[in-house]
This record gives C-alpha cells, sequence and structure tokens, in this order.
C-alpha cells in the first residue's frame, strides 16, 4: 500500500572512496502523504526526489562541496521498513567531492551527533561523514572549514523533506523498533570537534 501517516522509511547513501563501500544511514517518518500508490512505487518517488538535491545550496551539493575528489557518492536508496517492510528502490547519483583531490585515507570521519527527547540509549544516535582532505584537521581536531560546512548542510540534514510527486512529507526521526511510539523527533545536532576512525570497514559491503 502507499505511504501513510507514522510510516518509517530508511534512506539509505551509497558512497564508494578507493573501492571502499561508505553508507549513511537517515529515518524519516510519513507525516503526511497523499499518495494513492503503492510503498514500492513511493520509495522510488522519494529517492528520485533526494537524488535530485544536486544544486549548489541543496542537500547534496552543500554536502559535496569541501569533500575530495576521490570520494563519490554514488547513489540513494529508500525503503519503507515500518510496519511493513518493502522492496527498496535505488536512484543514482554520482556526485563526486568538489574539494579538489587530496582525500586520501577512506575512514576517517567528521562526526555529527544527534539526540531525541528522552535520557535513554534509544534516543541517540550519530553520523559519520566521510571523504575529507586532511587540511580540514589538525591534531585530530576540525577546523573552522568544517564549522562552517556544517553550519550549511545541518538545516537541508535536518528538514522535512516534501515530496511533490504523491504529497508526501517525511521528517527526519530516530528510529525506535519495537518501542512504542517507534520514533523520537530529533531535538538536537551536534558536531563533534574531533576526528573519528570508522572502523568497521569492508570492501564492496559497506560499513
Amino acid at each position: 500500500m502507499a505511504y501513510t501517516f507514522g510510516d518509517i522509511v530508511e534512506v539509505s547513501w551509497l558512497q564508494e572512496m578507493f573501492s571502499q563501500v561508505i553508507m549513511n544511514i537517515q529515518h524519516y517518518r510519513v507525516v503526511s502523504s497523499g499518495s494513492s500508490s503503492s510503498d514500492v512505487a513511493d520509495n522510488q518517488t522519494f529517492a528520485d526526489h533526494l537524488a535530485a538535491l544536486t544544486g549548489g545550496a541543496e542537500l547534496i551539493g552543500i554536502w559535496s562541496d569541501p569533500l575530495g575528489a576521490e570520494w563519490i557518492l554514488r547513489d540513494v536508496r529508500a525503503q519503507k521498513i515500518d510496519p511493513v517492510r518493502s522492496a527498496y528502490a535505488n536512484a543514482a547519483i554520482n556526485q563526486s567531492g568538489q574539494g579538489g583531490a587530496g582525500a586520501d585515507v577512506t575512514n576517517t570521519a567528521v562526526v555529527v551527533s544527534k539526540r531525541g527527547g528522552s535520557g535513554t540509549r534509544r534516543a541517540q544516535g550519530s553520523i559519520h561523514f566521510a571523504g575529507w582532505i586532511p587540511t580540514f584537521f589538525t591534531g585530530g581536531e576540525i577546523q573552522a572549514g568544517v564549522e562552517t560546512w556544517w553550519a550549511s548542510l545541518q538545516p537541508l540534514w535536518a528538514a522535512t523533506q516534501n515530496v511533490v510527486t504523491g504529497s508526501i512529507s517525511l521528517q527526519p526521526v530516530i528510529y525506535n523498533p519495537g518501542a512504542t511510539p517507534n520514533f523520537q523527533t530529533v531535538a538536537f545536532w551536534t558536531l563533534q570537534d574531533t576526528v573519528r576512525v570508522m572502523r568497521r570497514r569492508t570492501v564492496r559491503v559497506g560499513i
């Protein structure tokens, strides 16, 4: 069935760098929908919507702006996962980093923490952004350029996505499977000041 109020949709941003696959996961909750299509068709519509955000002032354009040319955002995948899991849909992007060559380390990342309104472990999460040129870091700490980048990206990363086809609106959330309710609204997005190493990585599999 089509997206309906309360559905949880998982978005996977699939990246590649030096034959390593890097994956960022974001969960969205449907807050309104006028769709009369199927959930799989709505997955495709949502993936296509996200893949088109490549303008200089849009999510993908700002995300890729300072990253090394070796980093490539290949695809975005959308999949309704709650209350019933559907087949996912992919949309190609193939956006390279626009910051020039020099991102020579695959598993160093800038980390953004996200927190919901409760004080439990279910209210915590993080996002690891890879593809950085080492000049953005000094002594393991991020530099001002990263702060400027996140100040521009955060309102777009945290925004409710309004998909014209089907009149669907989806809000980023922290997904809590098995709990009631099964989500928390993200109350805080916090850029961490130290660089992190992403240790779970497998060639052509992802992290």
